[in-house]
């Protein structure tokens, strides 16, 4: 009996023991890591709604981000606050890349992902305009931002027309909205711009497109400063950038109408001007992207180049060997490995 008794309470012990010291334990849960995000107010479409959708819902939480995320006019800004180590990561057009790593002073950073395309590039013309394509405007001049997304096409364009720019043609160097208003005004002879733009001057029928292309590319770009001391935190980001295009794409006028709110664009001409992203569309999140692919490293070397050609930079922009598409592959692997989606789980702040 005494045996019986002393067994009893070691058993008793022993359980109180372990079952006691668990539930005394805290709760740890793995520390978020901080990271700082911007996106342009005014520049490419998907960018700006990408960059709205972080804000607005709790995906970065979700993916374990402690996440700042914050609103730029313009490229220019962006570069700037990336350089200066204000931001880590920048949502951003092709070309912007490009001159980070090939301006006056290189910086170093790395292509992470791209959201796709962020909508059409195009040269437009006065609506009554006699030009039926670009080689009937020998002798005439276009306004487009250099540096820009819409400078590489402009020029590439009269050059497959025959026209030699500086000699045939004139493309002149001007801010968008300048550009905009020189057309309307009838200064120039046509602009080289991008959507909601292009969506907007169609619209209103102010002009017409004489050539356009809409394979408009973005990137997403880390410094590599961030780059080299956190993976992981980036691995979540590409999965965060996954499930906000999914929710992008099923919340279409909500997103649309909080970029309007501060691009002041009708909601509609930005719906109009995302048409061209595949991922706008996508009814399964299976089915959404954003690996740097192939063509997208191929636009950006034909766009290093002609800065260089073109004396934009002294540096022709290393492009092949700062794109990394193995984080996007862990990336994947992480989002297969959760298990069946929920999307019900993304909710607006």
């Amino acid at each position: 009996m005494r045996k019986y008794v002393s067994v009893s309470l070691l058993f008793s012990v022993v359980f109180m023991g372990i079952f006691c010291g668990k539930q005394e334990a805290p709760i740890t849960e793995t520390p978020k890591t901080k990271i700082r995000i911007g996106y342009p107010t005014m520049g490419a479409l998907i960018n700006g709604q990408i960059g709205c959708i972080l804000t607005k819902t709790n995906i970065l939480e979700r993916n374990n981000l402690e996440a700042e995320v914050s609103g730029f006019l313009y490229g220019q800004g962006l570069r700037d606050a990336l350089v200066t180590n204000n931001l880590d990561v920048i949502l951003t057009s092709e070309a912007n890349f490009v001159t980070l790593l090939g301006g006056k002073t290189p910086f170093p950073c790395r292509v992470v992902a791209t959201l796709g395309s962020a909508g059409r590039i195009g040269i437009m013309v006065k609506p009554d305009a006699v030009y039926e394509s670009i080689s009937d405007m020998r002798g005439k001049v276009i306004l487009t931002p250099f540096g820009t997304s819409a400078h590489y096409p402009a020029v590439k364009w009269a050059i497959d027309a025959g026209l030699t720019p500086g000699k045939d043609i004139e493309i002149r160097n001007s801010q968008a909205a300048e550009a905009r208003q020189a057309l309307l005004r009838g200064d120039v002879d046509g602009i080289s711009l991008w959507d909601p733009y292009i969506a907007q001057m169609l619209e209103e029928k102010q002009a017409r497109l004489l050539v356009s292309k809409t394979d408009f590319w973005t990137t997403t770009v880390v410094a590599e400063e961030f780059y080299n001391k956190n993976h992981d935190a980036l691995i979540n980001l590409l999965v965060a950038l996954k499930e906000s295009l999914f929710y992008l794409a099923n919340h279409q006028e909500q997103a649309n109408q909080w970029l309007s709110e501060t691009m002041k664009v009708d909601a509609k001409l930005i719906h109009e001007g995302s048409k061209h992203n595949t991922n706008y569309n996508t009814k399964e999140i299976k089915d959404v992207s954003v690996a740097p692919v192939e063509d997208l490293i191929k636009i950006l070397e034909a766009i290093a180049e002609f800065n260089l050609s073109s004396r934009l930079v002294k540096t022709k922009a290393a492009i092949r060997t700062n794109v990394n598409m193995e984080l996007y592959k862990k990336a994947e692997d992480k989002f297969g490995a959760q298990g069946k989606y929920d999307p019900s789980a993304i909710k607006v702040k």
